[in-house]
């Protein structure tokens, strides 16, 4: 009788994570898209004014230098 309690109590427990993980991630997914959508109309507007020279120092790979 303890047991099957315990292991439903468990089970229950488990459900109630995996929601929470669901819950979690869709947020995450939305804070993804934003930041994303944000990034993007940024660099439309004309936010990287960092001329192409710079630019490409700031990013070069090792191999380059």
């Amino acid at each position: 009788k303890e047991l099957q309690e315990l292991v439903i109590n468990r089970v229950n427990s488990v459900e109630r994570t995996a929601r929470i993980i669901k819950r979690r991630t869709k947020l995450a997914a939305y804070v993804l898209a934003a930041v994303g959508l944000l990034g993007y109309t940024a660099q439309n507007n004309g936010w990287k004014d960092i001329p192409s020279a710079e630019y490409d120092t700031v990013f070069q790979s090792p191999l380059e230098k």
